[in-house]
């Protein structure tokens, strides 16, 4: 029997260890060490290695044998030294952990990964599922990811993040629904849908696996009133409209209602906003848009997740219901619904309120510019310039042929003939859905 004293450095003139005393050969050998080889330990490096390894087999380990090196040094082997019996049951490497009993690799077990008891997660979102250096990997069904793969002894999560619905992964692995100008962040379907602080709206909702761009688009903030909708403060302005026909992807006409399936461009008609009479450009972003015409206006408030306004509770008012609180939406917060009767301030006529002709700047003026043109009446007040300034395209149309329909524009405009009749809240103008002219704008309404 072998020493069960694992032996660390044997020199030149060291005799082997040897269970119950030295043999007559290990005397002979030790005393003809002075004639030896000098490269030799109780003979050449070979025989010992050889007696190392003849020692392993009989110790069932590394750790009953030698290793022999180029200098002449062995050293013990290090890795088991449990014996042979228990050694030769588990190999020569392999790990064990006792685990209720049972003697477990910790490093690739699935049901102990890198602790006892700790099983690596298998439902519907895992395809397959595997333990490598104790830590649990899976690869996850379509839709899923695994993101945290915690480590021992936290419990596995398996492909814990839902790509449909993940707010900090939605559609794709680590992407993100952005927080710029947003009321609250959705994922839905991979797709962030988030709703947007007021005066901002969610446009161009790229598709994974392009960054989402949270709320990107200017619009006009809102006044709700107490009927249950909102409507824009003011007027669409030129620079919210281009910055809607400039976002990505661009406004698309092939997605109109049918009424405006004649209509192949959202951008002003060039012959009108190209005159003199119209103020564009640098310094002007701030005046209503017009010459659009009235499919312009519905598919750009539609755009941002608005309607054109017209009947309360949904849809279009009928072209007969113009001067009906109860029914339309731009009327009934024209007279704050019902309080005032006739303008937007009151009963009475205030030549200087609002930007008619009156007022002499014979041209649209910054919206909002004209700080008497609102309601005084609670509810209502921070909605401008429903009097004058532009005529608003309204929701509310003679028919559903085309083109050459009659809907309504309300408000009348800076350039009025007779603006005491004609800025009255229960105007009701009309034009053809195509037509585009100078003094003609719109805003939105919500709900």
């Amino acid at each position: 029997m072998l020493c069960e004293r694992a032996v660390a450095v044997v020199v030149v003139a060291a005799s082997l260890c040897a269970c119950g005393g030295r043999t007559d050969h290990d005397r002979a050998g030790s005393d003809d060490a002075d004639h030896a080889d000098p490269n030799s330990v109780g003979g050449s490096v070979a025989d010992n290695a050889g007696m190392g390894a003849a020692a392993g087999q009989r110790g069932g380990g590394a750790s009953g044998g030698v290793e022999a090196t180029t200098a002449g040094v062995v050293t013990a082997g290090t890795h088991d030294n449990r014996g042979g019996a228990e050694a030769g049951e588990q190999g020569s490497d392999a790990p064990c952990t006792q685990c209720d009993g049972e003697c477990v690799d910790l490093s690739s077990s699935v049901a102990h990964c890198g602790a006892c008891d700790r099983e690596c997660v298998a439902t519907d979102r895992e395809n397959e599922v595997s333990c490598s250096a104790g830590r649990c990997v899976s690869t996850c069904a379509a839709g899923y990811a695994n993101v945290g793969r915690p480590e021992a002894p936290a419990a596995d999560d398996g492909c814990e993040v839902n790509l449909s619905t993940s707010l900090d992964h939605c559609g794709a692995l680590h992407r993100a629904c952005a927080s710029a100008h947003v009321r609250e962040r959705i994922c839905e379907e991979g797709l962030c849908t988030s709703s947007c602080e007021d005066g901002w709206a969610n446009q161009s909702r790229p598709a994974a696996p392009a960054p989402d761009d949270g709320c990107e688009l200017p619009v006009a903030t809102m006044v709700c009133l107490p009927e249950g909708y909102c409507i824009d403060s003011t007027e669409v302005t030129q620079s919210q409209y281009q910055a809607w026909l400039d976002a990505t992807p661009a406004p698309s006409t092939s997605e109109q209602i049918a009424a405006c399936s004649w209509n192949e461009s959202f951008e002003p008609d060039s012959g009108c906003f190209g005159g003199s009479d119209v103020h564009k450009g640098t310094g002007w972003e701030n005046h209503p848009m017009v010459c659009i015409d009235w499919c312009d206006a519905y598919a750009y408030c539609r755009g941002v997740e608005k309607r054109l306004c017209g009947k309360i509770g949904g849809g279009a008012d009928a072209y007969g219901d113009y001067g009906n609180a109860e029914l339309s939406q731009w009327y009934n917060a024209c007279v704050s619904g019902g309080a005032n009767n006739t303008y937007p301030y009151g009963t009475e006529y205030e030549a200087d309120a609002c930007n008619d002709r009156d007022h002499g700047a014979l041209s649209t003026v910054p919206v909002k510019s004209m700080t008497d043109c609102q309601s005084t009446v609670s509810g209502y007040v921070g909605v401008y310039d429903l009097s004058g300034n532009a005529k608003e395209w309204e929701d509310s149309c003679a028919g559903h042929a085309g083109q050459t329909d009659h809907c309504r524009h309300r408000g009348c405009s800076f350039d009025c003939e007779d603006p005491e009749l004609d800025l009255r809240c229960a105007s009701g103008g009309n034009a053809r859905r195509d037509y585009a002219n100078h003094d003609i704008g719109f805003r939105c309404c919500a709900g």
